[in-house]
């Protein structure tokens, strides 16, 4: 138990699940359906955030709840909120002593995953958190995995058995946030945890790890529990497709600036992440140089300008301009630039 958490009664459930959801009336029955297919021997608690989608997503979610009413709890936005948000509002509701995310548009793929989680988080106080692994999917559900060869950090890629402040600082991932069962932060008594929409108002996941990470280390397994929907297609595409054709740069930067500060102030932990700070800048160089547009140009002048240090980065943002080029005369665009 967390130093400061609520006592738990009886009645409460075990694991609270959390599912958010924006105009995704085709993949969340599917989702809900994987929640309910798990088997477990301990009560759970359903929580579906909808976050005024324009579509039949808000019936599909009551539909289950009158199916369901003594498990499955229904919260409607009114108004689009945003991803943090939208989260937020169902995990500050959150009474188990476990928390589990899933998102509308993935599923878990092995209904063992909520018993085999919690039953390691009660055996094991030493962690704050049991992440297990996913593959990628298409929308049929057809594994996309080996279409996506090791290129960087992404989550699907991490293969260490244990994940801390050391790895966030690298700006790495244990795996899908849908995949991690932790402890809920959010029976913790006299915290302000508005800090997880605060901090960016599309991305909650860095700021769920970076609270983990601040009290204790996820354990990683092997097992594979999400099928995880990455569609890439011209016309057909999820929110993360999206997110990832966007150019996110200044907001990333942004956001480590103010992880560095939160982590300073709120837990006195000693962080640098002065390198990540340097690639996204030299990164958003990259980008305006291989297309210089306003839109291109526009969160790189925000980084530039954001708290001091102007010329410096200025510099380092010619450097940046320079490496891109002469890589791209050598033929090899795809070079990575260090500044």
């Amino acid at each position: 138990m967390l130093a400061g958490e609520k006592d738990r009664t009886s009645s409460e459930p075990l694991v609270s699940v959390n599912l958010i959801a924006y105009n995704q009336e085709h993949t969340i029955r599917r989702a809900l359906e994987s929640i309910l297919a798990q088997v477990v021997d301990f009560p759970i608690e359903i929580l579906l955030a909808d976050d005024a989608s324009q579509d039949g997503t808000l019936q599909v979610m009551l539909g289950f709840q009158q199916r369901y009413p003594d498990i499955i709890h229904v919260v409607h936005q009114e108004q689009n909120v945003g991803p943090t948000r939208n989260a937020y509002a169902i995990l500050s509701r959150s009474r188990g002593r476990y928390i589990a995310s899933l998102e509308g548009d993935d599923y878990w793929c092995d209904s063992q995953f909520l018993q085999r989680s919690a039953d390691f988080l009660e055996a094991h106080d030493e962690y704050i958190g049991v992440q297990d692994r996913c593959r990628i999917v298409d929308e049929e559900g057809n594994d996309q995995t080996a279409n996506y060869p090791p290129t960087g950090n992404e989550f699907w890629q991490y293969h260490e058995r244990e994940y801390g402040l050391a790895e966030y600082q690298e700006w790495r991932m244990p795996g899908h946030i849908s995949a991690l069962v932790y402890r809920n932060l959010f029976r913790l008594e006299d915290d302000d945890y508005t800090i997880f929409y605060r901090l960016d108002s599309s991305v909650g996941d860095r700021t769920t790890l970076m609270q983990l990470v601040a009290r204790g280390k996820i354990y990683c397994t092997e097992h594979v529990s999400l099928c995880y929907q990455l569609v890439e297609k011209h016309g057909a595409q999820n929110w993360m497709s999206k997110y990832r054709k966007q150019n996110r740069r200044f907001d990333e930067w942004k956001m480590i600036c103010q992880e560095e500060a939160y982590l300073r102030n709120h837990f006195h932990k000693s962080v640098d992440m002065d390198h990540l700070k340097r690639n996204k800048l030299a990164a958003a160089a990259a980008i305006f140089s291989l297309s210089p547009s306003l839109k291109n140009g526009r969160p790189l002048w925000q980084i530039i300008c954001y708290r001091g240090h102007f010329w410096r980065k200025l510099r380092l943002v010619l450097s940046a301009i320079v490496q891109k080029r002469y890589f791209c005369w050598r033929g090899e665009p795809e070079r990575r630039i260090k500044v």
